[in-house]
C-alpha cells in the first residue's frame, strides 16, 4: 500500500526542526475518513433539503397570507377614500351654510338698522 506523507507548512502546529509532516496514513484510512466526511456531507445536504423544502412550504402560506392582506388592504383603502370624501363634502355643506348664515345675519342687521330709533306707538 502506498504511503501518503504531506508537509505541514505551518511550523506553529507542529514545531519540528525542518518543518513538519502530518502522520502517515496508508490509502485505504484516507478513503475512510473521505468516506465519512461524504457521509457527513450527504446528512448536511439532506438536512439543507429538508429545511428548503420547510423553507418554500412557508413562503407558499404566506404568499397567501400576504395576498389577503393586500386585497384587504384595498377594501380598507377604498372605504376610506368613501369616507374622506363624504366628510369633504360635508365640510363644503357647512362652509356653504356659514356662508349663508353669514348674510342672513347681515341683512337683518341692516333691517334693523333702517328701523327708526323711537319706540313703537303702542309701547308709549
Amino acid at each position: 500500500m502506498t504511503k501518503l506523507w504531506v508537509r505541514c507548512a505551518d511550523p506553529v502546529l507542529f514545531p519540528r526542526s525542518g518543518g513538519a509532516t502530518i502522520a502517515a496514513m496508508d490509502e485505504q484510512e484516507w478513503l475512510s475518513r473521505i468516506d465519512e466526511h461524504l457521509e457527513t456531507s450527504k446528512h448536511y445536504m439532506r438536512e439543507g433539503n429538508e429545511l428548503m423544502a420547510h423553507i418554500d412550504a412557508t413562503l407558499e402560506r404566506n404568499t397567501g397570507a400576504f395576498l389577503d392582506l393586500q386585497a384587504y388592504l384595498q377594501q380598507a383603502t377604498t372605504i376610506l377614500g368613501a369616507l374622506v370624501a363624504e366628510i369633504q363634502g360635508g365640510q363644503r355643506e357647512s362652509r356653504a351654510w356659514r356662508r349663508e348664515s353669514r348674510e342672513w345675519q347681515r341683512a337683518l342687521a341692516d333691517k334693523l338698522d333702517r328701523l327708526s330709533p323711537e319706540p313703537p306707538p303702542s309701547a308709549a
